[in-house]
């Protein structure tokens, strides 16, 4: 960002140099780029915390959007009924949520505070295949704004005012629910269902292209990157179907009849 920053400078000839030229970041050690899928829900979770979200009526809608997406949490707390099609299954993905900060005349932070903005990059911006099980939750998630007397454009508003839900907000209410179930250990955070929608996409389906496209990845590559230790894993099942593949020719050249 400095970078970034001290270039634009040097291009408006406001300084010479740019002093960030030779500065080089130090690198983690030990972490490979795809050990980010580790980040995704531990297989031998997925049934106890389903279980136990799909039992909390706040909860359950968010978290199973989460995790049958791919959004991101930003475009979560953004996302507004007028882009929610459930007749039709699709979800508009055209906002997130951004972080303001306002200052005084000299500089000082007086107040923080977040907008609806645009998305974090153009390919952000895009439509998601709803699934029968995120149409059902949200049609009975809006029965209870309902029945409950929630008015709000958001889709997962605060319950008791029905404005925008805050970030701190969500994450405090997923920090009580770890608590009560015993998962205060566990490395569980609002990503983590991001991370399990690649991750469990990504073993089911090996289309790279389709789960890059609905988690807003400019690139494919960064969804490899992020993601691609699915791929390493099935290099036995690859090898397998290889070896299948090749069977099937030495047999078949095994029961053609000599000329």
């Amino acid at each position: 960002m400095l970078d970034n920053f001290f270039a634009y400078a040097v291009k408006q000839k406001y300084i010479a140099v740019n002093p960030m030229t030779d500065v080089e970041l130090k690198k983690r050690k030990g972490i490979a780029k795809n050990d980010k899928c580790g980040k995704a829900l531990r297989p031998e979770l997925h049934d106890d915390v389903l279980w136990w979200v799909m039992n909390d009526t706040i909860l359950s809608p968010i978290v199973v959007t989460f995790i049958a997406t791919g959004m991101r949490p930003q475009e979560l707390i953004a996302l507004q009924w007028e882009n929610v099609d459930i007749e039709n299954r699709k979800i508009g993905i055209v906002e997130a949520v951004k972080r303001t900060r306002t200052y005084d005349s000299d500089w000082n932070l007086v107040e923080r505070g977040v907008k609806v903005g645009l998305t974090k990059t153009d390919t952000s911006v895009r439509t998601i295949d709803m699934s029968e099980l995120v149409a059902e939750e949200l049609t009975e998630w809006k029965q209870y704004c309902d029945d409950n007397g929630i008015i709000s454009k958001f889709v997962f508003p605060n319950t008791k005012n029905g404005k925008m839900r805050s970030y701190s907000g969500i994450r405090t209410s997923f920090d009580r629910f770890k608590t009560r179930h015993g998962l205060q250990d566990e490395n569980i955070s609002l990503y983590t269902f991001r991370h399990t929608y690649a991750y469990v996409t990504l073993r089911k389906t090996k289309n790279l292209i389709a789960v890059a496209a609905d988690m807003g990845h400019a690139k494919v590559s960064t969804t490899l990157d992020n993601y691609g230790s699915v791929f390493y894993e099935d290099r036995i099942e690859t090898a397998n179907a290889i070896d299948d593949a090749f069977i099937e020719i030495r047999n078949k050249k095994k029961n053609e009849k000599p000329a």
